[in-house]
C-alpha cells in the first residue's frame, strides 16, 4: 500500500514536468548536398540524420519537415522551439538565432577556369577581371554590386551560372565549393577545369534555434546533447558513412575537420584558408 502511494506520488510529481517538455518543429530546406529529397520523397542527407542522432541524446523522435527556404527562415525567426537546418551563420545572423552545433564548412568565393589563368587578390581586382556569373538575387551579387563590380551576368538557376562559366560565356562566377562540387563533379567533362581563384569567406553552415520565446534552458539541452554526440565514436561512423556515399555517387572531394564536414579537397588549405577568410565554427 505505502509502496502504491509512494508510485503515485512520483508521477504526481515527475509526469508534469514530462507534460510540460515543450514540441518542437524540426525543418530542412532541401539543398544539396547535406539535404535532399531522396527516391522515397523523403528529405534526407548527413544533416537530416545528425539532428536525428542528436534526439537520441534528448529522448525525443521528432521528425524533420520538409520546407520551402523562405517559410523556414520565417518560422526560425518568428517562433519558438524551432530548430532549423542547414543555417548558414553570418554576421548578421548572428544575434537572431542559438547556434547548435556546426554541419559543414565551404569557401564562398571566385572560381574560374584553369587554362585562363585569371588571378584576383581581392574585391577590389575583380572589377578588371571581365564578366562574372552569379545566381540572381543571390546574396553573392549583392556583394559584387556593393564592391563596384559592374561586368556582372545574373541567371536563373545554379547549373545555368556553371554551364556559363564552361561555355567561356563569363570569367568566373561566385560560387560555394559545396556547390561547385556538386553541379560540376571532377568526372564531368571540363569541371577539372575549375579552380578557386579568390576566397571571400568559408561559410558554416549549423543546426540553428529560434530565440523568439525559447527557452534558453532547452536551447541548452540541445548543445550539450549535440556536444555529447560529436564526442561519440557514432558521430565518426555516420560522417564516415556520409563521406564514402558523397565521394562514390557525387564524386564530392571533403573531409572530416573539428567536428564538421569542410567541402574541399586538400587538409593543408586549412591553415590557408583559415588566414584568408572569416573562418567561423
Amino acid at each position: 500500500m505505502r509502496r502504491s502511494i509512494a508510485i503515485l506520488l512520483w508521477l504526481f510529481v515527475v509526469g508534469p514536468t514530462y507534460a510540460e517538455s515543450p514540441p518542437w518543429q524540426i525543418l530542412a530546406s532541401p539543398e544539396k548536398p547535406f539535404t535532399f529529397i531522396n527516391h522515397k520523397e523523403q528529405i534526407d542527407g548527413f544533416a537530416i540524420e545528425l539532428v536525428n542522432d542528436i534526439q537520441q541524446k534528448l529522448d525525443t523522435q521528432y521528425p524533420v519537415y520538409n520546407y520551402p527556404w523562405a517559410r523556414l527562415f520565417k518560422l526560425l525567426s518568428d517562433q519558438k522551439n524551432v530548430v532549423a537546418l542547414t543555417v548558414a551563420r553570418t554576421p548578421e545572423r548572428e544575434d537572431k538565432f542559438h547556434w547548435i552545433t556546426s554541419i559543414a564548412r565551404s569557401i564562398h568565393g571566385l572560381y574560374a577556369l584553369q587554362k585562363n589563368n585569371v588571378r584576383v587578390s581581392d574585391l577590389e581586382a575583380v572589377k578588371q577581371i571581365g564578366s562574372i556569373g552569379v545566381l540572381r538575387g543571390d546574396i553573392r551579387e549583392t556583394v559584387l554590386r556593393h564592391a563596384g563590380v559592374t561586368d556582372i551576368v545574373a541567371y536563373n538557376s545554379w547549373d545555368q551560372v556553371v554551364g556559363a562559366l564552361l561555355k567561356g560565356r563569363v570569367k568566373a562566377i561566385f560560387y560555394s565549393s559545396s556547390g561547385v562540387n556538386y553541379a560540376c563533379p571532377p568526372n564531368k567533362s571540363g569541371c577539372e577545369q575549375i579552380e578557386n581563384i579568390f576566397i571571400y569567406k568559408v561559410v558554416t553552415t549549423y543546426v540553428a534555434i529560434s530565440k523568439n520565446g525559447t527557452d534558453e534552458q532547452l536551447v541548452n539541452r540541445w548543445k550539450q546533447a549535440a556536444e555529447d554526440y560529436k564526442h561519440d565514436k557514432a558521430f565518426v561512423y555516420l560522417t564516415q558513412k556520409w563521406i564514402k556515399y558523397y565521394q562514390q555517387y557525387e564524386n564530392m572531394d571533403l573531409y572530416l575537420d573539428n567536428g564538421a564536414i569542410n567541402v574541399w579537397k586538400d587538409p593543408n588549405l586549412t591553415a590557408e584558408i583559415k588566414a584568408q577568410s572569416s573562418f567561423v565554427n
